[in-house]
């Protein structure tokens, strides 16, 4: 009888579907499996996976607590599992687990690491005695390294933890973006298993472009989940800056932008280049006196010049801060970017990556 190869989970789904109602002894269960008789080998576990779908961290939180959520660095999320005992093509038991995986991603190395578990939540018939068949890989370039899971047996109230290492090669200049992939094989004497392949719902990214040269001081290769958009808050603190990106905002000036030093220069130019103070202008309160030296007025347009979104667009516009305060958000918003691996576009047609600017 020719042996069907399962190799993910969607290739399962029309037997799963099949094997979801009541376990029967009858010909009910035997009608179900009818159609798949021909492809089937008539011992056989197969596994069926269904993932939740996580949503994005409240963008105040550190963590991804609870599961089924993430932020820029972690990652949280379940996968119900089921597992079905076929023999002479009749189900004759089910097995019913959760899986829990958490990603760690670190800012300022290529490695992480992630913490799974595997609960039997229920044993039904013959489902018994199933061992896990376990492996992960994470793409071209990348390393990973399981342990805890490979092998253990699936009891009822039992929970197997494991532990997995990652490693990516990126190398300087470079960009290296995929999704952790899963399998998982049912381990029963007599039986042929039918494992189910997941991978990690969003992408994980490591990169090494955030420094200038290979021996430069700036940012180390890190890792990052890009669907994530961090939110720049350190504005909030420039007692001019501040409610002039609230005008602006307010005015319609995105809050959501894209980095690109590409068109910094063309930016400014569009809306600073020729910004006069106007006549009569005072100093107004809270100014640090003298107004002149690095207490001068300075232009500072919003959105930011080096954004895609800067420039004389609509909704764009500028205020007269000090200049040591100008300077001071230039400082802070570079910290920022490396501190997220924000990444700047490839080109000024290109858009790089999105933040949110919070005041």
């Amino acid at each position: 009888m020719k042996r069907q190869r399962w190799l993910h989970s969607t290739a399962i789904l029309g037997i799963s579907v099949a094997l979801l109602a009541p376990l029967t002894t009858g010909t009910a269960s035997a009608a179900g499996a009818a159609g798949q008789a021909a492809a089937q080998p008539s011992e056989q576990v197969v596994v069926s996976t269904s993932p939740e779908a996580p949503a994005a961290a409240d963008q105040g939180a550190r963590t991804a607590a609870p599961c089924n959520v993430y932020n820029r660095t972690v990652l949280c999320w379940r996968t119900k599992l089921t597992v079905t005992v076929i023999r002479n093509r009749v189900v004759t038991g089910r097995l019913y687990g959760t899986i829990t995986q958490t990603i760690n991603l670190k800012t300022t190395s290529r490695a992480f690491s992630e913490r799974i578990s595997l609960k039997t939540d229920r044993i039904v018939g013959n489902a018994g005695g199933i061992r896990a068949g376990f492996s992960v890989s994470c793409g071209s370039g990348c390393r990973a390294r399981s342990t805890g899971v490979n092998g253990k047996t699936l009891r009822v109230g039992s929970i197997i933890r494991g532990k997995i290492s990652y490693s990516d090669g990126v190398r300087f200049g470079r960009v290296h973006q995929a999704r952790t992939r899963y399998v998982l094989s049912p381990l029963k004497p007599g039986y042929v298993p039918g494992p189910a392949t997941w991978r990690s719902p969003i992408d994980f990214r490591c990169d090494d472009r955030m420094r200038r040269t290979s021996t430069s001081r700036g940012p180390k290769a890190g890792c990052v989940f890009p669907r994530f958009t961090p939110t720049l808050t350190t504005m909030r603190s420039l007692r001019f800056i501040a409610p002039n990106i609230r005008t602006w905002q307010r005015r319609g000036a995105p809050k959501v932008l894209h980095r690109n030093n590409f068109l910094t220069a063309a930016n400014r130019r569009a809306v600073c280049g020729r910004a006069t103070l106007p006549p009569g202008w005072r100093p107004p309160a809270g100014w640090p006196l003298p107004a002149t030296g690095n207490n001068r007025p300075s232009c500072d347009e919003y959105a930011f010049a080096g954004t895609n979104e800067g420039g004389a667009r609509r909704g764009n516009g500028y205020g007269w801060v000090p200049l040591r305060e100008n300077n001071s958000q230039g400082g802070r918003i570079a910290t920022f970017f490396n501190q997220q691996r924000v990444l700047n576009a490839t080109s000024a047609r290109t858009r790089g990556d999105a933040f949110r600017v919070s005041v």
